[in-house]
């Protein structure tokens, strides 16, 4: 049976994390196209963390930034230079746990309802400002397309 999550929380992350991936900015192509190359970032990382984890990351300014593509690494060393590397920095974060009755209703409906447009007004309602113009962090756990009710979670940088 579906119960819906979207449930908020704060965060400090207290390490960096790497990220290993695609650029849009870099490769010309499409932010959303990205994820159908997925497979040659796979062949290629090195020191990629175990579980795995995918995301993808807005960058400001906001529109007109890049979207990178990745999986967490933990060393940038030896890393393939046609693709690009980016860390998430330490700080404080509004976290969104959010699911779906499907694949298709997280990547569509629920990413933008809870994900992109709700995060803010969520956050503002609990008394929290994000930072407006400053990453942007969609995280995908490993084996996202085999779960019964997908879930996925979304970092927005807390403003100090």
């Amino acid at each position: 049976m579906y119960i819906e999550k979207n449930e908020l929380s704060i965060i400090t992350l207290e390490k960096e994390i790497k990220i290993f991936g695609l650029s849009h900015k870099k490769t010309g192509i499409g932010a959303f196209d990205l994820w159908s190359k997925k497979s040659d970032i796979m062949r290629d990382v090195k020191h990629a963390k175990i579980p795995q984890t995918n995301y993808g990351i807005w960058t400001p300014p906001h529109p007109g930034g890049d979207y990178i593509v990745g999986t967490e690494v933990t060393d940038f060393e030896g890393q393939n230079d046609a693709y690009s590397t980016f860390t998430i920095p330490t700080g404080r974060y509004v976290q969104i746990t959010f699911n779906a009755q499907n694949i298709d209703e997280l990547l569509s409906d629920k990413i933008w309802s809870c994900g992109v447009e709700g995060i803010r007004e969520r956050a503002k309602e609990h008394g929290i400002t994000v930072a407006k113009d400053d990453i942007t962090v969609e995280i995908y756990p490993n084996g996202l397309f085999e779960m019964q009710y997908p879930e996925m979670l979304y970092l927005w940088r807390i403003k100090e």
